[in-house]
């Protein structure tokens, strides 16, 4: 079974932009009211969503996977392909 988790992105001109992701691969974008998300949510905040007919139609927050994302990002940023060090000139 596909593991699904929507990334919260900003919030542009009153409308939350999110991100649908399946088995760790982006599907696609969306938007959100953010109306109907918590206070005070950072960029990369996860939530899990609910599905109807193929749409997301809920999406309740998941603070581990949050922190998790949050971890994984900061890891790719330190540890990732790039080699920013000074040894190369």
């Amino acid at each position: 079974m596909p593991e699904y988790r929507v990334s919260f992105r900003h919030i542009e001109e009153g409308i939350a932009k999110m991100a649908l992701y399946k088995d760790g691969e982006r599907e696609r974008f969306f938007t959100w009211d953010p109306e109907d998300l918590p206070d005070g949510l950072d960029n990369n905040a996860q939530f899990r969503p609910t599905f109807e007919d193929g749409e997301v139609v809920s999406i309740d927050y998941d603070e581990s996977l949050t922190e998790k994302v949050k971890e994984d990002i900061q890891d790719g940023i330190e540890n990732g392909p790039f080699d920013f060090s000074d040894e190369n000139e």
